[in-house]
């Protein structure tokens, strides 16, 4: 078990600098890539270059789609990737949560900063009725979806004239505070940010809520904070919120659904390093 985490570990503290490199504009694992693909599409495109050459003077003028050759557009790497991701905190957390919208199926439905082109796009294909609460002007190009201005870490209680049903925020709350989005820098933004979301919950509502979890909380300034589970109980406890339900995507990308509310690892975050919890909440 302490070789797992240790190993895990690693591969975290990795990944992390290997993401302050790509801040920076270097990509060390995509140069190396894409000078090894190099040789196949020298190769690749003297032979295309050839054959179209072979049939230009067999074809009409028309279809020179065929054999005019343009300036050189090289992608070197995508014949090595598989057809698409099917893991990962914000596939699970984006379909989960949609399902569950979906059973439901609300008046209207509140989302607050999740990802528009995966849970709101997931949303929108069902007809669900979306507002989306964001303290950027949003685009209203559907015809089920509007925006209001919502700023999670500044909301005075004044602002809550209308409450919902049915809320989410997911991947959202942990940035809060953080200075990264344009927001003002707040030690206590994630908790703020919790605490009005809980304002604009009706009673009888739901709020759906995801963010990183971990079996000792953290901040990885400016990026996000991690959470335990204790700590995400302690917090929801303090706002008057309750868990009805919870789920978690663990450090490999896979998601576990619990049947029983008694299965939460409130002790030890199933000794994640950085999961995510996927949480629904009432009054």
């Amino acid at each position: 078990m302490r070789l797992q985490k240790a190993s895990t570990s690693v591969k975290y503290f990795v990944f992390r600098f290997y993401s302050i490199l790509q801040q920076f504009g270097f990509s060390p694992l995509m140069l190396l890539q894409s000078l090894a693909a190099l040789p196949r599409y020298v190769r690749q495109y003297v032979d295309f270059s050839s054959k179209a050459k072979a049939i230009s003077g067999k074809l009409i003028s028309n279809r020179s789609s065929t054999c005019r050759m343009g300036l050189a557009y090289p992608v070197l790497t995508d014949y090595r990737k598989s057809a698409g991701a099917n893991s990962g905190h914000y596939y699970h957390q984006d379909l989960y949560v949609a399902k569950k919208i979906h059973r439901t199926c609300p008046d209207i439905h509140l989302d607050i900063g999740s990802r528009i082109d995966g849970f709101v796009a997931h949303l929108l294909s069902f007809g669900q009725k979306t507002i989306l609460g964001d303290v950027r002007p949003l685009i209203d190009n559907d015809e089920n979806l509007s925006s209001i201005i919502i700023d999670l870490s500044i909301l005075p209680e004044t602002a809550v004239k209308t409450q919902y049903l049915s809320i989410s925020s997911l991947h959202v709350v942990e940035h809060v505070g953080l200075g990264r989005y344009g927001d003002k820098v707040d030690p206590a933004g994630h908790i703020k940010a919790i605490r009005h979301l809980s304002l604009l919950l009706a009673k009888g509502g739901v709020i759906y809520l995801s963010f990183p979890i971990s079996s000792q909380s953290r901040i990885e300034f400016n990026a996000h904070r991690v959470l335990s589970i204790a700590e995400a109980y302690a917090i929801f406890a303090e706002v008057g919120l309750t868990v009805t339900d919870f789920a978690y995507v663990d450090d490999h990308g896979c998601l576990h659904e619990l049947n029983s509310l008694d299965r939460i690892d409130v002790v030890n975050s199933y000794g994640l390093h950085y999961g995510c919890g996927i949480w629904t909440l009432t009054h």
